[in-house]
C-alpha cells in the first residue's frame, strides 16, 4: 500500500481509538474511570462523527443535529423526531436555530441525509434507530414525493441545481458493531425487510467495512428478502 495512504489510515485509526477510550472512561468501563454519564459519552462520539463528516462535505451543505419539520408535523401535538446528524442544503434556511449548539428545526425539502449515531451497535438496539429513521423517511416522502426513493435512486450527498435538494441518504454510524448484529439469522428473526431496505449506510468507524454492503450485495439481499417476503 502507498505510504501516504497508510499514514492517513493510521491517523484516522488513532483518532477513532482516542474517542473510543474517552467514551469508555465516561462510561466507567475501566476501574479508574471518571464518574461520567451516558449522554456525555454519546455527545463526544456525535461531535467526533460530525467533525469527520464535515471534512468531506461538498460545497453547499451544512451539518447539524435536530428535527425535520413539515407544515403538517408542526401542527400536530406529537413531538418531532430528533436526529443525531442532519446534512442539509445550506441554500435553504432552518425553520428555527437554537442559540446553544448546532440544533436546528429544518424543513423537509432541505434534508440531504439523516444519520443516527451509536457508540456500539448491538443486536438488542439495532431495530430502534432503523425504526426511528424510517418514520422520518415516511414523513419526508409524504410531504414531498420528489424526495422518495425508487429503483433508479443513486445514493449521493450533494445539492443539485433544483431548489429541492437530493433524495436523502439514511444511515447508522457507530464506533463499533457487535458480533452477530448483522448476521442473517438475527436479521431474519428480528428485522422486517421493508424496514431495512431503505437504509443506505451502516458504518462502523473502527472498521473501514461498510456493514450494510453485506445486505446490499445481490446474492445476500436476494436470499434475505426471499426468505422473509411475507414479513412486511
Amino acid at each position: 500500500m502507498n505510504n501516504k495512504w497508510s499514514g492517513i489510515d493510521a491517523v484516522i485509526e488513532a483518532e477513532v481509538e482516542l474517542i473510543r477510550r474517552q467514551s469508555a472512561l465516561l462510561l466507567q468501563r475501566k476501574q479508574d474511570g471518571f464518574n461520567g454519564e451516558l449522554k456525555t459519552s454519546g455527545s463526544i462520539i456525535e461531535t467526533f462523527v460530525k467533525g469527520l463528516l464535515q471534512r468531506h462535505l461538498s460545497f453547499g451543505l451544512r451539518i447539524c443535529s435536530g428535527y425535520v419539520g413539515t407544515p403538517d408535523a408542526l401542527n400536530l401535538p406529537e413531538n418531532l423526531a430528533q436526529h443525531d446528524i442532519l446534512i442539509v442544503d445550506s441554500r435553504i434556511p432552518p425553520l428555527y436555530k437554537f442559540e446553544i449548539g448546532d440544533i436546528e428545526v429544518v424543513p423537509a425539502e432541505a434534508v440531504c441525509a439523516v444519520f443516527e449515531v451509536k457508540r456500539t451497535l448491538t443486536p438488542a438496539i439495532l431495530g430502534g434507530p432503523i425504526e426511528h429513521l424510517n418514520k422520518t423517511r415516511q414523513l419526508i416522502e409524504s410531504y414531498d414525493k420528489r424526495k422518495a426513493k425508487n429503483q433508479n435512486y443513486i445514493p449521493q450527498i450533494c445539492p443539485n441545481f433544483n431548489f429541492v435538494s437530493t433524495i436523502p441518504i439514511y444511515g447508522i454510524i457507530a464506533m463499533d458493531i457487535a458480533e452477530g448484529c448483522l448476521e442473517a439469522d438475527y436479521l431474519t428473526a428480528n428485522i422486517r425487510p421493508k424496514m431495512i431496505e431503505f437504509l443506505d449506510i451502516i458504518w462502523s468507524l473502527s472498521n473501514p467495512f461498510l456493514a450494510l454492503q453485506w445486505l446490499k450485495s445481490t446474492e445476500n439481499q436476494s436470499n434475505f428478502f426471499a426468505s422473509n417476503g411475507a414479513r412486511n
